[in-house]
């Protein structure tokens, strides 16, 4: 159920300087506003909000409205509606989104879900019902938007494919539209068009037809077996326990303790960087007071992996989960709470299964150990500081993205016992995947990419089921046996 409109806060600059505060609601159909006071008298938005909170309650209590609008020296005027049949897309669409915005029309939109309505409109629904009057647009006016979308996607489909590079006002190159989003444009089309039938603008909306709506096809899911999740969970144990596999020069005490003086004199990093064979990372560490000691600060990469897998929320809940969320001895059963969710019915009790509690067990035992911030306020997850590991969830998942990349290449040995091996860990880095000249699979960790550059020759797939061994990429072995049957798996 929606919830119930809120009002509008205005700050309406005065030509004295000063700002007027006032509210905006509805009552009964009709637009009022309200002049709450002066910036210079102390009146804020925050407390024209609170105002406004107290006048609505007043109204759902059953107070008149004219008793409420004499407190503030106001008489009951109904504001002019400025909703007139004749009004064009653009005005309607701009007035709408506003209200959107504000929370007048349903719950108040998002950052992000204003900036994509806005992009939306701008981009593709603007420029072709702009001028058109909201209560003339007909079925076949939205017939032909769809087919414009659609030969728009078209023709750039042919520049990109003989071999042009098309690019915005902003110099990023540009993409065709999925039918997922040009079904997302006719979505919001149809929302504006809902709203202009409840406002008495139109009777119907033709953006509803059924032979509008574009088939997206559904997305192929991945997911990963059990002994998959063993392997991942194993390879990330081995990259939390091997220390970075970046090479740093190795200095002595008085060296880093020459260098230092000689910073202190107006020496720059770049000379001495030169002079040591030092990258500015490690000169930037030394002229800050800090020395690479060569320890692993990977705490936690299982564990957010076997969260993941065993308990499945999302990324942004698992790194928003704080100690005091999670229940390890409770007599009830394990279980954590995710406090904050996408949508309001993923807050919810997650059961952890005996698996996963030991994972969570061992973690918090590595972070007491390793010296990480330990309370019922810290995070479940953090570095070193205490802080969340990141702010974006594609920084976020760095831990599940290298480790899932250090056993990129599964092979399976049919000829092999029921025994999960053991992994070999790959080193860690973000991997570039490509297709070589004889259709082979490629990846490359970041850090050898001007090396070297591996490839797995994938076969057909002949049975489920099979033990898995990861190895290596790039790495040299003895050509197999000719009677033995293998494969070659990518896990994605």
């Amino acid at each position: 159920m929606a919830r119930p409109a809120r009002g509008t806060i205005e700050s309406v600059p005065l030509s004295d300087g000063s700002l007027s505060i006032r509210g905006r609601f509805r009552h009964k159909g009709g637009r009022y506003r309200v002049a709450f006071g002066l910036d210079v008298d102390g009146w804020t938005e925050a407390r024209g909000r609170r105002e406004l909170d107290d006048i609505l309650v007043q109204l759902r209590a059953g107070i008149p409205l004219t008793e409420i609008l004499e407190r503030y020296g106001q008489v009951d005027e109904d504001e002019p509606d400025v909703l007139t049949p004749g009004m064009s897309f653009h005005e309607y669409a701009s007035d709408w989104l506003r209200r959107r915005r504000s929370g007048e029309l349903g719950d108040p939109l998002s950052d992000n879900t204003n900036a994509d309505y806005e992009w939306r409109l701008k981009k593709h629904i603007l420029p072709f019902f702009a001028r058109m009057p909201v209560a003339e647009i007909r079925d076949v006016d939205c017939q032909h938007f769809r087919a414009k979308l659609f030969a728009e996607r078209e023709k750039l489909r042919e520049l990109i494919a003989a071999g042009a590079k098309p690019k915005d006002r902003r110099g990023n190159p540009r993409k065709p539209l999925a039918n997922r989003s040009i079904q997302m444009q006719m979505g919001l089309l149809a929302q504006i068009l809902d709203d202009a039938v409840e406002d008495k603008l139109r009777k119907d909306n033709p953006a509803r037809a059924k032979r509008l709506k574009v088939k997206v096809p559904k997305p192929n899911r991945t997911f990963l077996e059990i002994d998959q999740l063993v392997a991942l969970l194993d390879a990330a144990r081995e990259l939390e326990r091997d220390p970075r596999s970046t090479k740093r020069a190795k200095l002595t005490t008085a060296q880093v303790a020459e260098i230092r003086a000689r910073l202190a004199t107006g020496e720059t990093q770049a000379r001495l960087g030169r002079e040591y064979r030092l990258a500015a990372g490690s000169m930037s560490m030394l002229a800050q007071g800090k020395t690479y000691r060569g320890e692993n600060d990977r705490v936690g990469w299982r564990a957010l992996c076997a969260t993941l897998g065993y308990a499945g929320p999302r990324i942004s809940e698992a790194l928003d989960l704080r100690e005091r969320n999670v229940r390890l001895h409770d007599p009830a059963g394990a279980r954590f709470w995710i406090a904050d969710s996408k949508t309001p019915t993923g807050v919810r009790h997650v059961e952890i299964t005996p698996a996963l509690r030991d994972e969570l067990f061992t973690h918090l035992a590595d972070k007491a150990r390793r010296g990480y911030p330990i309370g019922p306020d810290e995070y479940l997850f953090c570095t070193r500081q205490g802080h969340r590991p990141a702010g974006r969830t594609r920084t976020a998942t760095a831990a599940a993205r290298d480790t899932a990349h250090a056993q990129t290449y599964i092979r399976v040995d049919h000829a092999a016992g029921d025994q999960l091996r053991r992994p070999v860990r790959a080193k860690p880095g973000r991997a570039q995947r490509q297709q070589d000249d004889n259709g082979c699979l490629c990846a490359t960790p970041r850090s050898q990419q001007t090396r070297s550059r591996s490839c797995v020759r994938r076969t057909p797939q002949r049975g489920a089921g099979d033990p898995v061994r990861i190895y290596r990429p790039g790495a040299t072995r003895r050509p197999p046996p000719s009677q033995v049957e293998r494969r070659d798996l990518v896990l994605r």
